[in-house]
């Protein structure tokens, strides 16, 4: 009987391990397909700053602003699946991510005046995620 729930708690704890693995692969996949987004977004955003499309920059802005707020969950996901050594490193990221992100909501709220701003923001949102 002892070793039946030995065997049992061994089975477990390796289905466990493998969960984990797999979510951490999911989350990783995820975070590279929101960098990349992030990146094309800011990058039209730039654009259309620079061609003063202001009603597209908008909409960019506030789609960016989104995509920032995607990327804090992800990051928040990952700490979760981490060891405590990890948690602590990416916490450090996460901080400042949010920082990052409540500055650029606040500047979006004038794009037009706070153009190179919003684009340096997001930017430094990258080098964190």
């Amino acid at each position: 009987m002892k070793h039946l729930i030995l065997a049992v708690l061994f089975i477990a704890a390796t289905f466990s391990t493998a969960f984990a693995d797999n979510r951490l692969a999911e989350n990783a996949a995820a975070i590279k397909a929101g960098r990349t987004v992030l990146s094309v977004k800011i990058s039209e955003l730039e654009n259309n700053l620079k061609n003063h499309d202001m009603q597209t920059a908008q909409a960019v802005a506030a789609d960016v602003l989104v995509l920032m707020r995607k990327g804090m969950a992800q990051t928040m996901d990952k700490m979760n699946l981490e060891s405590k050594d990890q948690q602590k490193a990416i916490n450090k990221h996460y901080l400042e991510m949010e920082k990052l992100t409540y500055e650029y909501s606040l500047l979006s709220q004038d794009v037009s005046k706070n153009g190179k701003q919003l684009v340096s923001q997001a930017q430094s949102f990258m080098k964190q995620y």
